[in-house]
């Protein structure tokens, strides 16, 4: 009832543990590979899927590098013939429990159009006995589940909750969403998983389950870099690159409320205000240290270091410091989720990341 779609870009590490994390649970699953590597890392990516013939592998190799990932995520959208899809970032983990859970919640409540569950925080470094996995729990998670469209959209960006584009969505909603996203040209680097969560809640209300999900790398690529939509907008909403956005959230938020297009804008400005406030704004975000890291990614990125050096650094100051404390509480095998957990990082422990 469900495929899993991957989209890659020269983490051929990335792609194996994955891989390797759903071929050991031993089921069979419908998984879209959709590459957009060097033809070098092809080659590596089209072994590492041989090896693991017990997955159910569509193989999608036809992108350039380069390519727009709002593109190629639909493009390999249209090859799901499920009735339910995720996207799973290569570099994460999303729970076969997670998605088992998530679909058949959908499958009960017709009314709910995406579902996830619990997040964590993972990173990998030497210590003095080897390799250490680190982990903490991220995201605030919340269902939001008000029965108007407006409410719902008002209510996720008020608190920042977290329902993102790694969410169990339906197909045929997923599709119809990324079609509009790129038909409405907004810049999609600073707007897409935005779009792609308020055109979700706009249709319908979402679940967060009591469930281990998901998992993300803390590691930090040089694809983070660049501005961001704090300082795109610091000075006002009036940016066009905003407007973009806000008319294609306001069109289709007329479609599914009794508010007219003016009042639409007013409420996403509003919302949008509180939102950038929240994440952006807050005062523990411009204390001296942010002023510090923003700078010297600036540096980074005028010095142009190889790929290694520039990600280690960057690693380093923008890992969280309570991931790098070993004063954690310790996952059981009596504690909901362990399986998963344990068997995700026993994967980030036999292959580690060397794109850094």
């Amino acid at each position: 009832m469900v495929s899993i779609v991957i989209p890659t870009y020269n983490r051929p590490e990335c792609l194996q543990r994955l891989l390797g994390y759903y071929d050991s649970y031993r089921n069979t699953y419908n998984i879209i590979v959709a590459d957009a590597s060097s033809d070098e890392v092809k080659k590596l990516n089209k072994k590492t899927i041989l090896s693991f013939p017990r997955l159910k592998v569509q193989y999608l190799d036809g992108y350039p590098e380069g390519i727009d990932l709002s593109i190629k995520e639909l493009d390999a959208l249209h090859h799901v013939n499920t009735r339910y899809c995720v996207i799973c970032a290569d570099d994460d983990f999303i729970t076969p429990t997670g998605i088992e859970q998530s679909v058949d919640f959908l499958e009960k409540n017709p009314d709910f159009a995406v579902a996830n569950g619990d997040y964590l925080h993972f990173g990998l470094r030497n210590d003095k006995t080897g390799k250490d996995f680190y982990w903490r729990k991220s995201y605030v998670h919340q269902s939001i589940a008000f029965p108007y469209a407006e409410t719902r959209l008002k209510y996720h960006l008020s608190n920042c909750s977290q329902i993102d584009a790694y969410s169990v969505r339906r197909t045929d909603l997923m599709k119809r969403v990324f079609e509009e996203i790129i038909k409405s040209s907004v810049d999609r680097r600073l707007f897409g998983e935005l779009s792609v969560t308020l055109l979700t809640l706009i249709y319908g209300k979402a679940a967060c389950l009591d469930v281990l999900y998901g998992a993300r790398d803390v590691i930090r690529t040089r694809s983070a870099d660049g501005i961001t939509l704090g300082q795109l907008l610091k000075d006002g909403l009036d940016n066009n690159e905003y407007i973009r956005f806000r008319e294609l959230i306001a069109k289709h938020l007329i479609g599914q409320s009794q508010m007219d297009i003016q009042e639409s804008r007013i409420l996403i400005d509003d919302a949008m205000s509180i939102y950038l406030n929240r994440k952006f704004y807050s005062k523990r975000k411009k204390n001296i240290m942010n002023v510090v890291t923003q700078r010297l990614g600036r540096f980074l990125t005028f010095l142009s270091l190889p790929d290694w050096a520039d990600g280690g650094i960057r690693n380093l100051y923008n890992t969280p410091a309570n991931l790098l404390t070993k004063n954690r509480v310790p996952v059981s095998p009596s504690r909901k989720g362990y399986e998963d957990f344990e068997k995700m990082r026993l994967q980030v422990l036999v292959h580690p990341r060397t794109d850094i």
